[in-house]
């Protein structure tokens, strides 16, 4: 993580004002990206979770 933030960093103080903004623009939607990614994972998990608990207590009860 760490030497690609310096290499990111390096390359938005050569590049020109257009590709900087690109640039930061690309990194802002790959990290929205990757949030909303994360928010869906733990819903899935939660969903499983709270679905085989049900299942289990069902099983028990019977």
């Amino acid at each position: 993580m760490k030497n690609g933030l310096n290499g990111w960093n390096k390359k938005l103080t050569t590049g020109n004002k257009k590709t900087i903004k690109k640039m930061l623009i690309n990194k802002l939607l790959m990290i929205f990206i990757e949030i909303r990614g994360c928010c869906k994972m733990m819903i899935y998990s939660h969903f499983a979770t709270a679905l085989f608990l049900s299942n289990l207590q069902k099983e028990l009860l019977s």
